[in-house]
Order: C-alpha cells, then sequence, then structure tokens
C-alpha cells in the first residue's frame, strides 16, 4: 500500500510542476498583454491630442495671412482623425476617452477655424458661422445626455461623414481664396443639418428603449 503511493505521489509531481509552470506563463502573457492594450489605447488617444494641440498652429498661420501653411497643417489634422480610429478599432482599443475626444478636437477645430474667417480675416460671413454652430451644439447637448445616462455613442452616419468632408473642401478652397468655397461650405452645413435629423432619430430610438 505504501509502495502504490509512493508511486503516485512520484507520478504527480511532474504534472504538478508542468502545472505550474504553465500557469505561470498564463499569466505572464496577460500581463504583457494588458500592457500592449493600454500603449496601444494610448496610441489612439495621443494622436487625437496631438490633433488638439495643432488646432492654434493653424490659428497663427491664418493671423500672420501664411494661408498655404495653414492649409496644410488644417489637412493634416483632418486626415489624422482617420488615423486615430483606425489605430483604435484594428486593436480593439476604443476608449470612452476616446470616443468624447475625437468628436470634441474636430468641433473644436472647425469651431476655431471658421470663427477666424469669420471675425478676423473675413473671408466669410458670420451667418454661416453661426448656422455652423447650431447642429453641432444640438449633437454636443445629446452626446452629454447619452454619456451621462450610460448609453453608448452613436456611431457616425453617411451624412455626417459626408458633411464633414464637404466642409473641409469649402474651408480649404477658403483658405486659398479659391472659387466656390463658400458654396462647397454652405452645402456642407445644409448636409450637417440632414446628419443632425439622422442623429436624432436614432437618439430617440435609444432613448425610448
Amino acid at each position: 500500500m505504501l509502495w502504490r503511493r509512493t508511486k503516485l505521489i512520484k507520478f504527480l509531481l511532474p504534472c504538478r510542476q508542468q502545472i505550474a509552470v504553465a500557469l505561470n506563463r498564463t499569466h505572464c502573457c496577460r500581463e504583457q498583454t494588458n500592457a500592449n492594450i493600454i500603449f496601444r489605447m494610448n496610441l489612439a488617444n495621443t494622436i487625437t491630442i496631438l490633433r488638439g494641440l495643432l488646432i492654434p498652429v493653424v490659428i497663427y498661420f491664418l493671423f500672420l495671412d501664411k494661408r498655404e501653411m495653414a492649409l496644410a497643417v488644417f489637412l493634416l489634422i483632418c486626415i489624422s482623425d482617420s488615423l486615430d480610429g483606425i489605430i483604435a478599432r484594428r486593436r480593439n482599443t476604443i476608449t470612452t476617452l476616446g470616443t468624447i475626444l475625437d468628436p470634441a478636437v474636430d468641433k473644436l477645430l472647425y469651431i476655431s477655424v471658421l470663427t477666424t474667417l469669420a471675425v478676423v480675416t473675413n473671408d466669410i460671413p458670420v451667418v454661416l458661422l453661426i448656422l455652423y454652430a447650431i447642429p453641432h451644439i444640438i449633437l454636443a447637448v445629446g452626446a452629454v445626455v447619452l454619456y451621462r445616462t450610460q448609453r453608448p455613442a452613436i456611431a457616425a452616419r453617411f451624412s455626417g461623414k459626408a458633411a464633414a468632408w464637404v466642409i473641409i473642401g469649402g474651408i480649404s478652397f477658403i483658405f486659398m481664396q479659391w472659387p466656390y468655397g463658400l458654396l462647397l461650405l454652405s452645402i456642407g452645413i445644409g448636409l450637417s443639418y440632414i446628419a443632425t435629423l439622422h442623429y436624432a432619430q436614432v437618439f430617440r430610438r435609444m432613448h425610448r428603449d
């Protein structure tokens, strides 16, 4: 009987050691994965923050009437808007902070640039600035309501993306004082009202649920 127990112990001891090694490796892998997730999450959010820090650079170049430089930095901010979103989605590191920061930086960029174009350089009438601000104030209020009620953010719709790119085109044309800049900006603002109606419909359905 004692011989059988001794033999069983000798058989189980290596298995126990192998299990302990496997668990230790699993724990190390989890720690490394968590560290990578944190880094990747910070990478996307860092790009968003850098985009925001470049906004005063655009305004500064407009004040100096260096429109080519202002346009280059403006387009860099707009293009990198897609970059941080791609990084967050591909690496599955979409965070609450990112979903708040990204649209906030976009709105701050457009409002700052349009205010400068309306008040400082007099490239656009103030009424266009006001018309642009109205739907985006509504969207900002809706976003705050969703956040406070712990509901998921509404995904970007085609109408919203189309409005944004047409507005970017209009602002770019106005920067360079090319023709049809005001027309493009006006069309983009009109599309933003259509997008706001679409977002409002989604918001109502979510609020009912």
